[in-house]
Parts: C-alpha cells; sequence; structure tokens
C-alpha cells in the first residue's frame, strides 16, 4: 500500500501497475486462506450457508470503504484519499495478520480436503 501511495504522489504508471498487481495477490491469499479456515472450522452441513455470507461481507467491505474513499476524493482530492485507504487498508492488514497468529494456535490442524 506504501507504493500506491507513493505512485500516486509521484505519477508513476510502472510503480502504481506493481502495487496493483501486489495487492491483487496479497488479496486471492488472504481470501484463499479464509476459506481453508472455512473448510477446516465448518461442519458440512453449514458450509452452503457461510461460505455466501464471506462473500457477502468481502464484498460489502470493499463497497463501503470504496465509497467512503469517493467521498474523500470528491472533496478533498485523490492524493489524500489514496494516503487514506492505505493507511486503512495496512492497518486492517496488519490486524488481520496479528489476530491470524494468535488463532493459529487454537484452529485444528489442516489435513487436506474432506
Amino acid at each position: 500500500m506504501g507504493l500506491l501511495a507513493l505512485a500516486v504522489g509521484g505519477h508513476d504508471l510502472l510503480a502504481y501497475l506493481a502495487a496493483n498487481a501486489a495487492a491483487g495477490a496479497g488479496y486471492g491469499l488472504l481470501f484463499v486462506g479464509g476459506l481453508q479456515l472455512i473448510n477446516a472450522a465448518v461442519p458440512l452441513q453449514h458450509l452452503g450457508g457461510v461460505l455466501p455470507a464471506l462473500y457477502l461481507l468481502g464484498y460489502l467491505s470493499m463497497a463501503v470503504v470504496v465509497h467512503v474513499l469517493g467521498v474523500v476524493a470528491t472533496a478533498r482530492g485523490l492524493a489524500l484519499a489514496v494516503d487514506l485507504g492505505a493507511a486503512a487498508i495496512t492497518i486492517m492488514g496488519i490486524a488481520t495478520f496479528v489476530l491470524a497468529i494468535i488463532a493459529r494456535a487454537d484452529l485444528p490442524k489442516f489435513e487436506g480436503t474432506r
């Protein structure tokens, strides 16, 4: 996210594209990790209800952030919106990492697919 903020501030297209590629890869890994955790922790009979809830929460959370940052960009400028968005996403990423480390000891061992 820092690379994204630097790319926007410096008007650097290559840095912007690299930041987007890194963010997309990180998002994909985070989503797959969440699916693995759900698969390991949720009983089979509830899996069909939990997976749509994961998608709903994921897309709603992205929509809220995008709309808030859009309002900030309109009112105060794109650079500030990118800086705030990068900071918020970085903080959420660090919090997710810390929670994953804490919760890791409590989760059952993942031994492959069901």
